[in-house]
């Protein structure tokens, strides 16, 4: 009787001892490239000067090379992963940045080599593919504004097939121009139109929401209907 109570405790022993080995190999084997590698990520940056965050939109291809996207334009580079830490660097720019991944996808930890900084970042999930036929409401704000307030502005953006849209805010309206939509899904592009709107970027966070910034240098929210 007392040998099965020993075999019994060496059992547990055993296994317990299986079990936190197990997590140890699967905590330091966790393969942090899998939410980076063919996916679309977004975030906040504020540029030196202008007193309010933008959003931008990158997207990191299987090869290890990216596309930053934000209302200025787009710029190619390069990314690595080393355990949970990645560094972004780009094609013909003196621009480093570094985030740790966190088990929530989202960045933590970010350092930039310039004084223009990347706030935050996090893994855009569900996307919306295909914008036709879609509308969405929301509201606009000034950059460097909290958030909603007396300031802000109702915006309306419909996208119709063969990239054409229309865009209202109280003050006029838009309708029947083009726009640009990124082929990964992941941003809208709506170029300035002279003497009327301001350029667009929008990045599309999720199925249901799209977060962007204006070149007059106002945020926008927009929510599908």
């Amino acid at each position: 009787m007392r040998m099965k109570k020993y075999n019994k405790g060496i059992l547990v022993i055993l296994l317990s001892t299986l079990v936190l080995l197990s997590c140890s190999e699967d905590d330091a084997g966790k393969n942090y490239a899998a939410s980076i590698k063919d996916k679309i990520w977004w975030g906040t940056l504020t540029n030196a000067g202008e007193g309010g965050p933008q959003y931008f939109s990158v997207h990191f291809n299987a090869d290890n090379s990216l596309q930053w996207s934000q209302l200025a334009g787009d710029y190619e580079g390069q990314w690595v992963v080393d355990q949970n830490k990645i560094t972004l660097t780009f094609t013909g720019l003196d621009v480093i940045v570094t985030a740790e991944i966190s088990d929530d996808n989202t960045w933590t930890n970010i350092t930039t080599n310039t004084p223009n900084k990347v706030n935050s970042g996090e893994l855009a999930e569900n996307l919306i593919m295909n914008l036709d036929n879609t509308f969405w409401n929301g509201a606009q704000w000034p950059i460097n504004a909290p958030g909603l307030d007396f300031s802000s502005k109702i915006l309306q953006l419909q996208f119709k097939p063969d990239f054409i849209y229309g865009l209202h805010i109280p003050s006029s309206t838009a309708i029947g121009f083009s726009y640009e939509k990124s082929p990964t899904g992941g941003f809208f592009r709506i170029k300035m139109l002279k003497d009327s709107h301001p350029a667009y970027f929008g990045v599309i966070v999720s199925d249901r929401e799209i977060r962007g910034t204006n070149s007059d240098l106002f945020t926008f929210q927009l929510i599908k209907q």
